[in-house]
């Protein structure tokens, strides 16, 4: 593709107005200019269009859902909607730096025709504390990292820049997830497509308060779903599958019952025998979900 094709940005948003300024003008102000930017308000009810208004740039849209649908939705009426060769993804409270996108498309540019991804490194911002995502060892496997993605998500939505004929390919976002759409979605690239990566913190990812609650159960459900989905490829790697099956059990007995955990913590040691963080945890899970809750951050985590 040519050096200065049109890179579509999508930036999804729902009552973030008091951020969401930030995270478009840090779009705007990229040094590659050639890109059109999409914001796709899912049904806010705060001041979210006049942010946008403000905003005065001929490469800037916006696009209004009529009902709040979730923010996988909200991304695929941007891909639908999306002119460019290139698609990439900016949250409506996170910012990027200036070159993000001209380092991404440098790396097209120059890389085998097989590479349908560019991701970059970002910097997690808890509060004062910055983490810098992803793990050395993801970094030195940067281009074939499918098996990596099936054991965990290192690929947050915000660093990515694909080409548009892998979603052609792939497919959109699953709208059946309640989270880690960004995951199931580059799991389904990395079985496709090889990645290319900027080590560098182009993306700044700011932590949002959300209920553990809520978050837990979305986060076992979201983890079911993934686990069905790709249960092919996962049973190709037994020790990856033992870990999902028992980062799951684990969920469950925190946010369901221990007697619904057991059932996968059970599956884990079955599948990798003397998988001690797995039996631990079984092991756990029969004292009670109040102990379970209590004991599991501070023991468990420190043999996972």
């Amino acid at each position: 593709m040519a050096n200065n094709s049109l890179i579509s940005v999508i930036i999804p948003t729902y009552n973030r107005a008091a951020l969401l300024g930030r995270a478009i003008r840090s779009v705007l102000k990229q040094s590659y200019r050639n890109i059109e930017v999409i914001v796709v308000d899912d049904a806010s009810t705060d001041y979210s269009k006049a942010v946008v208004k403000r905003l005065s740039d001929k490469r800037l849209s916006y696009i209004r859902h009529e009902r709040n649908m979730g923010g996988a939705e909200a991304r695929n009426t941007g891909i639908k909607a999306a002119k460019g060769q290139y698609i990439a993804f900016q949250d409506s409270d996170d910012e990027w730096m200036p070159d993000k996108l001209e380092k991404q498309i440098q790396v097209f540019n120059s890389a085998d025709a097989d590479i349908g991804v560019v991701y970059c490194g970002f910097l997690y911002v808890r509060g004062n504390d910055r983490k810098y995502i992803p793990a050395r060892a993801v970094i030195k496997r940067k281009e074939n990292v499918y098996e990596q993605l099936l054991n965990e998500n290192f690929v947050s939505t915000q660093t990515l820049l694909v080409k548009r004929e892998v979603f052609d390919r792939v497919g959109i976002f699953d709208e059946n997830l309640p989270r880690y759409h960004d995951w199931e979605l580059v799991i389904r690239m990395a079985e496709e497509y090889a990645f290319g990566f900027v080590d560098e913190p182009l993306v700044l990812v700011y932590s949002t308060p959300v209920s553990i609650t809520a978050n837990g159960i979305t986060r076992v459900k979201a983890r079911e779903i993934i686990l069905e989905k790709h249960y092919a490829s996962l049973s190709k790697y037994p020790s990856i599958l033992a870990r999902q099956f028992r980062d799951l059990g684990n969920f469950k007995c925190v946010y369901e019952s221990c007697s619904s955990g057991r059932v996968f913590l059970l599956k884990a040691i079955q599948t990798k025998p003397n998988y001690l963080s797995a039996l631990l945890a079984y092991l756990l899970s029969f004292a009670g979900k109040w102990l379970y809750r209590k004991i599991y951050f501070n023991l468990y985590k420190k043999v996972a």
